[in-house]
């Protein structure tokens, strides 16, 4: 064979090997997404009360998102129209949801399984970036473990939706420093467009980015890397600026630019804190300390193994890697408990650095094993034992065994699923909706709290634009409601454990559920 014949043949070898290669990763990526889509379809499904499993979903603040999200689609703007606190880019998510489905939850459910399905295919990747032979068994794993734990507050919290965003971030992060470089500008790009999502959703957990850039910095100082840096720094805020100038626009023209930053950070950043003490340095150090205990709180024992991946990263000199976990979780730690207002569901956020030490715990586990096989005595039986526990028939139905033992623990622990056991009917925003579309055309005011589902059950879109109450310190929002009242401007008013005192409404119904007592208030005729 002549060499032109051997280049050829060399040649084609290559290009051969490189498309069985990249369909064997498209095979893998499509597999391993299916296996993360089915643990989050029946995590999501067992646990979050947005499922089909639940007859309604009475959750709070899914109901101030879908209020505002339904209000938007009949021509209202969030801020200018209705008072709502969150982050403008959450309204219009949930828009997507409504159109699926403005009758049930099914929206929401399917929006909750595509984010988690996104974070466990992302955790596993982090995972196999640590541990190259880590088992995908280890995803329904994941999934049992968030979604029972205490800080997955009923499903659809901010930290929820934002969960795979932090993720991704740092996957790049993580591979970037594994392999002694900086991420892609493209992956810089898609860190700028997640970032931004962050920033319009809900901007606290922007100290998770900052944390992560300072680590980046001390990586391109050590490594004479400045002028990249700064390249994917512009990528970065590229990526911002392609999500932000369309929300922009959209107040711009909708003449609300003024109300969105003053509702969505001036009265966020200055009336939504809560000053404990005369002194501010006394104040973030006690918000900080109520924010450890209520890290522990949501995680329990397992909040403690958050110190092994930074351990096994340090011992084993990837200090470029520690500094990155470290700076990241600090600067999100600090950002979200930094205010003074705490909230059970903030640290569900945290969730993928509690992931980051499974791959130290297998190589526990392994060193262990390795022990044990080592110091016990060879026997026919033992040795055939061991090959048996290492066959592949084996390691299959260990995992299918892991995979029923993941569905049944989820229903056992399971922080909502009591509520299983109730119809429809049991709950008060159902009944109250049965008397208030007998009038037509009703109006109603969610009375001094939270909106509740009352809104949604009766189908109707508020006539008030402070529509319920807020964790805020506003006066605006007690006095507007109470003038409504004053001057009987809704036809019905909905209370929680307490009773309305006025002449221009009568009570026509109380209902209890669930340690709360409502009342339904009709306008005398």
């Amino acid at each position: 064979m002549n060499d032109s014949a051997s280049c050829k043949t060399s040649l084609m070898l290559k290009r051969i090997q490189k498309k069985a290669t990249t369909s064997a990763d498209i095979f893998w990526h499509i597999k391993t997404v299916l296996f993360s889509l089915i643990s989050a379809v029946v995590s999501i499904g067992i646990c979050s009360k947005a499922s089909p499993l639940y007859a309604f979903d009475d959750y709070d603040d899914l109901h101030c998102f879908i209020t505002v999200a339904k209000s938007m689609l009949s021509g209202m703007v969030p801020y200018r129209d209705l008072y709502e606190q969150k982050g403008p880019l959450l309204y219009m998510i949930h828009t997507l949801a409504i159109l699926i489905s403005d009758k049930s939850f099914i929206g929401v459910y399917l929006l909750e399984v595509l984010c988690f399905t996104c974070f466990l295919f992302l955790a596993y990747k982090i995972l196999l970036l640590l541990r190259s032979n880590i088992s995908p068994f280890w995803i329904p794993v994941i999934a049992v473990f968030s979604c029972t734990a205490n800080c997955f507050y009923q499903g659809d919290s901010s930290e929820e939706l934002c969960l795979p965003l932090i993720t991704y971030c740092i996957y790049c992060g993580l591979k970037a420093m594994l392999s002694d470089s900086l991420p892609t500008r493209k992956e810089s790009f898609l860190i700028g467009i997640t970032s931004a999502f962050v920033l319009w959703i809900k901007y606290t957990m922007l100290g998770f980015y900052i944390g992560w850039f300072v680590a980046l910095l001390i990586y391109s100082v050590r490594s004479k890397s400045f002028v990249s840096l700064l390249k994917r720094l512009l990528m970065i805020i590229l990526g911002v600026i392609t999500v932000t100038i369309p929300i922009l626009i959209y107040f711009a023209v909708n003449h609300a630019t003024h109300d969105l930053f003053e509702v969505y950070f001036y009265n966020n950043i200055f009336l939504y804190t809560e000053e404990r003490y005369d002194n501010r340095l006394d104040s973030i150090i006690s918000s900080l300390r109520i924010g450890k205990t209520f890290y522990k709180y949501s995680f329990g024992k397992m909040s403690y193994v958050i110190l092994l991946p930074f351990a096994d990263m340090v011992i084993n000199k990837k200090y470029h890697m520690a500094n990155l976990f470290a700076a990241s979780f600090v600067g999100l730690f600090v950002f979200i408990f930094i205010g003074g207002t705490h909230c059970v569901y903030y640290s569900f956020i945290l969730l993928p650095f509690l992931v980051m030490s499974i791959p130290t715990i297998c190589k526990i586990k392994d060193k262990l094993i390795k022990w044990f096989v080592d110091n016990i005595e060879k026997t026919s039986v033992v040795d055939t034992t061991l090959k048996a526990v290492r066959s592949t028939k084996a390691k299959a139905a260990a995992g299918l065994i892991l995979c029923v033992c993941c569905v049944a623990f989820s229903f056992i622990n399971g922080n909502y699923t009591t509520y299983l056991k109730y119809d429809k009917s049991d709950y008060p925003q159902i009944k109250f909706a049965e008397i208030i579309n007998q009038k037509q055309d009703a109006t109603l005011l969610n009375y001094g709290f939270l909106d509740s589902g009352f809104y949604y059950a009766a189908d109707i879109l508020p006539n008030c634009k402070y529509f319920c109450g807020l964790n805020i310190e506003l006066d605006e929002i007690t006095e507007t409601q109470n003038r409504f009242i004053e001057e009987g401007l809704v036809d019905f008013v909905v209370t929680l454990n307490y009773e309305l005192e006025s002449d221009n409404y009568s009570q026509v119904l109380e209902s209890s559920f669930e340690n709360k007592t409502y009342y339904l208030y009709q306008l005398n005729e």
